[in-house]
């Protein structure tokens, strides 16, 4: 049973029709929100910074949920949270019965359908006075999955680092000189680049890892995983076919196109440029992918 399904047999036609309209939203807004880009960037440094096995977290944006912002998921423990961001001290911002039946429908959908051991829904609110009205409002009975959390918005980045002292430490955590406050907003800043390069769901050593990748000279952790940004060829060639979808999955380079997968895994050979240049369909291009993959093999 696909979620539509299940939301229509639980809930009726009606929310089927909310769901759609939520995501057409959060489509419209993807990444485009300094407020969620700038939590997302957060929660990545959090994990790195408390948790061992990077990998175990999965972490993407607008899913196709009643809570739809952010979802975090952990792996082995079946655990899935969701937040719903909203950058505001007023009635948007605001637990009322909208929201409730919205996060009620959420936590059933990650119990029943996702089989998420454990779940927890967040209404996170740049405002603080916001924060603990939203707590206060909360029945008694949702309290234990649902809660209201704050985290300071500011346009600009360094701002939302003096802001926030949980940010500010587990910045200090994951890099190489934490007396260094250069470094500390630089190194923000590359996490938050690294993150908004792709809408697709990435494990936290993933973004972490581009992060990595991408910071010159590297400003983290020597024993944190770095990943390298996709290849030029395998961007061009994704580029020439939109239709191919590329992304990278716990450090291997993974190829999409028409409900297949290829895996080409985290260094694959460059082909020659007159190789590239002879695929003159999507088709081609994925057989040609495949085909590398079969060599590999061999």
């Amino acid at each position: 049973m696909g979620l539509d399904a299940f939301v229509k047999a639980r809930y009726g036609e009606r929310q089927v029709t909310k769901l759609a309209n939520i995501r057409r939203g959060g489509d419209n807004n993807s990444k485009g929100s300094s407020f969620e880009s700038y939590y997302a960037a957060a929660k990545v440094c959090e994990i790195a910074a408390t948790r061992p096995n990077l990998d175990n977290y999965m972490i993407s944006s607008q899913e196709r949920a009643f809570v739809d912002d952010l979802c975090v998921r952990q792996l082995a423990e079946q655990h899935k949270e969701n937040f719903q961001a909203k950058n505001s001290s007023g009635f948007a911002a605001a637990w009322d019965a909208e929201m409730e039946e919205r996060f009620r429908m959420q936590m059933e959908i990650d119990a029943n359908f996702y089989q998420a051991q454990s779940n927890r829904q967040v209404l996170l609110v740049s405002c603080p006075i916001m924060q603990a009205a939203n707590d206060a409002k909360i029945p008694n009975d949702m309290k234990q999955n649902c809660v209201s959390e704050f985290f300071p918005y500011y346009p600009y980045s360094t701002k939302v680092i003096y802001a926030s002292p949980e940010l500010r430490g587990h910045l200090k955590a994951i890099i190489k000189d934490p007396d260094d406050f250069q470094a500390v907003d630089t190194a923000f800043r590359v996490v938050v680049s690294a993150w908004i390069s792709d809408d697709k769901a990435r494990s936290v050593g993933d973004v972490l890892g581009l992060a990595k990748g991408m910071s010159k000279p590297d400003l983290f952790r020597d024993d944190l995983p770095e990943r390298p940004g996709m290849p030029t060829w395998l961007h061009e060639l994704c580029m020439a076919f939109p239709m191919l979808e590329a992304r990278v999955e716990f450090g291997n380079f993974k190829v999409s196109y028409n409900g297949l997968d290829v895996d080409l895994g985290a260094n694959p050979d460059q082909p020659q440029p007159e190789v590239l240049r002879g695929l003159s369909t999507v088709g081609e291009a994925f057989d040609f992918l495949m085909l590398q993959v079969q060599k590999e093999l061999v």
